[in-house]
């Protein structure tokens, strides 16, 4: 396994040693730099989509990231590619991880590059990750590295102002497993906003927001049936409603599975109705911040 790991940082090198030489004397875009990617990635079995592979960093914008992606040398591969004393320099970026990743967004100022992004490691099961890196005498390190928990990542990237980019403040939009129902991967989920704020040369979470959806209303109802919270419920959903409801609640504590009923497609977070147990179905009318449960129906 070392072995391996070995052959795979020297290709590595290898790689980003022949693109360097490529590069001198090249403007870092146009067809001659797109070709020389093309032609390096060739020679060492890499596919490289010029389109979809090259991204201009913010900040200091002559910059480049490049992906790359084959088999042996594993999934998103980063090359930061700058101009440096006159010469194009070319280096790999080491994540720490060998997860994919995509949908990123580079900032690059002097000695460090932060970057905002999505990992994935097949399937739907994305998460928002965060980057710092920092150049030493021997070249650019990882300093930080954040995988930030979430089944299903909707993004993250730094965000904009009036088309101003701002690399110390980063943002994601998860979607979370609910606390107290049983839901599939697909979903319904909770969703949330977390927001980073970049600090002494490092991202810090400063706040995670629940978004305040017909589904969030509905885990807490179960929340305090679980924990028999009875009076509270009852402040929530009063009346004959109420008691139905608490009472398909109850009888399902054990295992609720949830889909969406009235759309048809169960990743819809948004949804106003829910089919619990697939025996009832629970619908919900109001805005966010201030639904109120319409209905309880048997399902025939």
């Amino acid at each position: 396994m070392v072995a391996f790991a070995v052959v795979i940082v020297l290709a590595q090198r290898d790689f980003a040693a022949d693109l360097e030489a490529a590069l001198q004397s090249v403007k870092l875009q146009g067809t001659q730099f797109h070709r020389a990617l093309i032609l390096t990635g060739k020679k060492h079995d890499l596919y490289v989509d010029t389109k979809q592979s090259v991204i201009r960093t913010v900040g200091d914008k002559r910059g480049v990231i490049l992906w790359t992606e084959n088999g042996f040398m594993g999934p998103g591969q980063l090359y930061f590619i700058w101009p440096e004393g006159g010469r194009n320099r070319v280096q790999h970026l080491d994540r720490k991880n060998d997860m994919g990743w995509t949908s990123a967004d580079f900032y690059w100022r002097g000695d460090t590059i932060r970057a905002a992004g999505v990992g994935y490691s097949g399937g739907n099961w994305t998460w928002p990750t965060l980057y710092v890196f920092r150049k030493g005498p021997t070249g650019w390190k990882a300093k930080q590295v954040i995988n930030e928990e979430a089944e299903l990542s909707g993004g993250c990237s730094f965000v904009r102002s009036n088309g101003r980019v701002d690399p110390n403040h980063a943002r994601a939009r998860v979607r979370l497993y609910p606390k107290h129902l049983g839901s599939p991967h697909a979903g319904p989920h909770l969703l949330y906003v977390y927001d980073w704020r970049f600090s002494s040369g490092r991202f810090k979470l400063t706040s995670k927001v629940r978004q305040p959806t017909a589904f969030a209303e509905l885990d807490d109802l179960a929340g305090l049936v679980r924990h028999k919270q009875r009076k509270t419920f009852e402040g929530r959903v009063p009346g004959a409603l109420g008691r139905k409801l608490w009472r398909v609640l109850y009888e399902a504590r054990e295992g609720y599975y949830l889909n969406v009923d009235d759309v048809g497609n169960l990743t819809n977070d948004l949804a106003k109705a829910f089919v619990i147990s697939e025996k009832w179905k629970v619908s919900f009318q109001g805005r966010p911040g201030r639904w109120r449960v319409r209905s309880v129906t048997r399902l025939e």
